[in-house]
């Protein structure tokens, strides 16, 4: 079955996930600030496999149509996992919760607090505990941009409202609008 990806859940990633390794009209693929040593990225987010660093996959690059092509290829399964592990959601739900399976699917698991939430029908601790997968890297500390992330999709969550953070004023309305829903936050520093 094949699932349609919600316009604020494209909106959302491609907000923070971006397009890098951009030459001459074709991207190719590029170890970004946030990945793990030796973790080669192409597109919006999609990690490289062994076989496809081995096999050269990528080596020429891909048109923006081809960018476009992978990251749906790359969604849909992820959307359809989702909407087994939660299956009572609001199209709203969905597309913030998407947008965060897309970056990690283990907080939306049996075990991952933000699913459990949901599945419980808290929507405030649910969008909350979005707030607390803002850790990443060697030792693991507050990473800005996974706040901004989280708090993106916390606030969509509940609100519908869809703010991308790229700098403090943004930081700000994030905070002030989790608030006027009933989360409290603030970027970490």
């Amino acid at each position: 079955m094949t699932i349609k990806i919600p316009d604020a859940t494209i909106k959302i990633i491609h907000g923070y996930e971006g397009l890098a390794g951009e030459h001459n009209g074709k991207y190719y693929a590029y170890h970004g600030k946030a990945d793990p040593p030796g973790v080669m990225t192409i597109g919006r987010g999609h990690k490289l496999t062994e076989t496809e660093v081995r096999d050269g996959t990528y080596d020429n690059g891909l048109t923006l149509n081809e960018v476009d092509e992978l990251f749906a290829k790359d969604i849909q399964p992820r959307a359809e996992r989702l909407n087994k592990l939660i299956p009572n959601h609001t199209d709203q739900e969905f597309a913030a919760a998407l947008a965060f399976f897309y970056n990690n699917e283990y907080a939306w698991g049996p075990s991952g607090s933000p699913g459990k939430f949901h599945r419980a029908g808290k929507k405030r601790e649910t969008a909350g505990a979005m707030l607390q997968y803002i850790f990443s890297g060697k030792p693991k500390k507050k990473r800005l941009g996974l706040w901004r992330r989280r708090a993106t999709e916390a606030l969509y969550y509940l609100t519908g409202k869809v703010v991308i953070s790229k700098r403090a004023a943004d930081d700000k309305t994030l905070v002030q609008e989790l608030a006027k829903a009933g989360v409290t936050t603030s970027p970490p520093s």
